[in-house]
């Protein structure tokens, strides 16, 4: 489960540093100044990067344990985590849960 958590680092790390890569690279190949072989290798360059960068693959996954279905999204750790750490009041705020 931990290699979960690791590779969505991973994933949102290559969404937001490819993402400026990604726009100059879509707005070059809009514009109708540049030759077809260099849209083809703006094209290739542009295609490298989406496969790296999908919002797509990107999952919502527990910091804690990895799990990636049944998420609370304010938290960002997974409902049964959540049940225990407010069960056990060690979330402010919350007094008690019940599921």
């Amino acid at each position: 489960m931990k290699i979960n958590i690791y590779k969505n680092k991973i994933r949102k790390n290559n969404i937001t540093k490819l993402e400026i890569k990604q726009r100059i690279l879509l707005f070059l190949l809009r514009s109708e100044n540049i030759s077809s072989n260099d849209k083809y290798f703006l094209l290739n360059n542009f295609s490298k990067i989406l496969k790296k960068a999908t919002h797509t693959k990107y999952n919502s996954v527990c910091s804690l344990s990895g799990r990636s279905r049944g998420n609370v999204s304010l938290f960002g750790i997974s409902r049964i985590i959540f049940k225990e750490l407010a069960s056990n009041g060690k979330i402010s705020g919350i007094k008690r849960y019940n599921y």
